[in-house]
Parts: C-alpha cells; sequence; structure tokens
C-alpha cells in the first residue's frame, strides 16, 4: 500500500478564482494555504475537512483518498481537485484535470470521507454512539489518477455563485 500526506489546502478569501472546465458554470473565491494541527490557514479560515492520505495509488479497483472531519462540517463545501505538483511540491496553478464537489450534507467531527477513484455507488457505513461513521464515495473514473505526479488538492469553497 502506497501512502501520501499532505498538509496544503485551499481556503476561501477574497481572491477571485475560476472554476475549471468541469465547473465551469459556477465560481468560488479560495486560495491555496498551509494549515496547522488544528486546520487553521494563515487567513484565519478554518478548514474543517483534512486529507489524511492516499491509499493504493495506482491500482484503480483500490486507489482511494481518505479524509477525515475535524470538526462537525458541511462536507458540500468541499471540493477535491486533481493537482500537477510542481519539482518543489507546490501546486501549479492552470487547468484541473479533475474534480470531485461533495454532496451536500452534515458529517460530524471524527468522519471519515472516502473518495474512491473507480465507478462505484455512494454509500455509508454508521459508527455507533462512541465510533464515527464513513461515508463512501465515487469520483467514477475509468483510469487511477494519484499514481502519477498528480496531489489531491481539497477546496473549501463555502460561497459560489452560479451563472
Amino acid at each position: 500500500m502506497s501512502v501520501a500526506r499532505f498538509s496544503r489546502h485551499w481556503c476561501c478569501t477574497k481572491l477571485s478564482w475560476s472554476c475549471w472546465r468541469h465547473y465551469a458554470w459556477a465560481s468560488v473565491s479560495c486560495r491555496f494555504c498551509s494549515s496547522d494541527s488544528r486546520g487553521y490557514c494563515s487567513s484565519d479560515v478554518k478548514v474543517t475537512l483534512k486529507l489524511l492520505r492516499i491509499e493504493n495509488a495506482g491500482i484503480l479497483e483500490e486507489e482511494k483518498i481518505v479524509l477525515q472531519a475535524i470538526t462537525d462540517t458541511k462536507l458540500g463545501n468541499y471540493i477535491v481537485l486533481q493537482s500537477k505538483k510542481s519539482p518543489d511540491g507546490k501546486v501549479f496553478s492552470g487547468v484541473v484535470p479533475s474534480a470531485f464537489w461533495f454532496t451536500t450534507m452534515d458529517v460530524k467531527r471524527g468522519d471519515f470521507i472516502v473518495l474512491y477513484t473507480k465507478v462505484g455507488v455512494r454509500s455509508q457505513k454508521q459508527g455507533s454512539e462512541n465510533e464515527p461513521s464513513s461515508y463512501f464515495f465515487y469520483w467514477d473514473l475509468e483510469q487511477p489518477i494519484w499514481a502519477s505526479d498528480f496531489k489531491p488538492t481539497s477546496v473549501l469553497a463555502s460561497t459560489w455563485e452560479w451563472m
């Protein structure tokens, strides 16, 4: 199993950001920033969904991103982008080949969100009173996407505008 960890997130600011080709009908205001262990960005925007790891990169049937809610949050405020890595490990600007915008739903602190690359049907495993729930989403792609020089980037898109 290959595992990669990332601690950078997109956070909302007043900067204008045009959406990528899959979501050309919307625009959001976001920027890329580092966050500390509590999920706070330098702009004091609270990131409430943390990218934990990529599992089984390059194996379509098993490739997935695992995220965790660090506070109760609205999952529909988050988008995962397939972002290109620069030689120094930062994110290139420009075309984003794939994006996944989560469905509108509430998740609780500690809940796991698993985003598979493959085709599948959304499901969930309800946790007990003291255990987190797990939510399973499927990007519905036919090729693995994390074995190359791309990495997942989470975007907090708490505001957007329809055209």
